[in-house]
């Protein structure tokens, strides 16, 4: 797994990756975020602690 995320960073391609120490809130917001239109996807975040708080302020 570690690799693919390494290859889609190199390549600059946002991903978003669900880890079973996330809580359930973050999983969440993950969630969210692979519902957007894709113009809001490519604005937000990889970044854990960012990506949650952006998905607070946006719902």
């Amino acid at each position: 797994m570690w690799m693919t995320e390494m290859f889609l960073d190199a390549l600059s391609i946002p991903y978003i990756v669900i880890r079973s120490q996330m809580t359930t809130d973050q999983r969440n917001a993950c969630l969210c975020i692979l519902c957007l239109p894709i113009e809001q996807q490519v604005l937000l975040d990889r970044k854990d602690n960012s990506l949650t708080a952006q998905m607070q302020e946006e719902v």
